[in-house]
């Protein structure tokens, strides 16, 4: 059950990967009425789930960059480039995203279908600078064996 766990919160069993992790657990809390929240949460319907990712995702916010096309949450491990880093953030955080937005708002709360339009604007902001070459935070070109091939993958969900 640990090792779910830490697939779940750090998207890797590897102590190397928690810092997510961190930065969403630390968030939560800091707000005791959040962790309350979550800890009743049943997991049962699409807008549990909502509930849960809506959540996770709330203390990641002032981690993103300006121009929304990357996510720091500090100091990696990674071998790979700066770029890719924030991208790699960007990307992870959109696994949950792309998966709710493509579900659509039928049977949202109102709470609910502000927040997907928070984030699908603010994603959409994220995408067009991170690939538009004129763009400070543009993500860079693909080379091979390039970390940011990987990253992609989230984007076409």
């Amino acid at each position: 059950m640990r090792y779910l766990g830490r697939l779940f919160l750090y998207g890797s069993c590897s102590s190397s990967a928690e810092r997510l992790g961190h930065v969403l657990v630390k968030g939560m809390v800091k707000n005791m009425k959040l962790k309350n929240k979550l800890q009743t949460n049943p997991l049962c319907t699409r807008e549990d789930m909502v509930e849960l990712l809506l959540d996770l995702c709330q203390p990641l916010k002032p981690h993103f960059s300006e121009g929304k096309a990357y996510l720091w949450i500090g100091d990696t491990g990674a071998h790979y480039g700066k770029k890719a880093i924030g991208m790699e953030g960007f990307a992870r955080v959109f696994w949950g995203i792309g998966a709710f937005l493509a579900g659509g708002k039928e049977g949202l709360t109102q709470k609910q279908c502000e927040e997907f339009d928070f984030w699908r604007e603010f994603f959409l902001e994220g995408i067009r600078h991170g690939t538009d070459e004129e763009h400070e935070e543009y993500w860079g070109d693909i080379y091979d064996y390039d970390q940011k091939m990987v990253e992609t993958a989230a984007l076409v969900t």
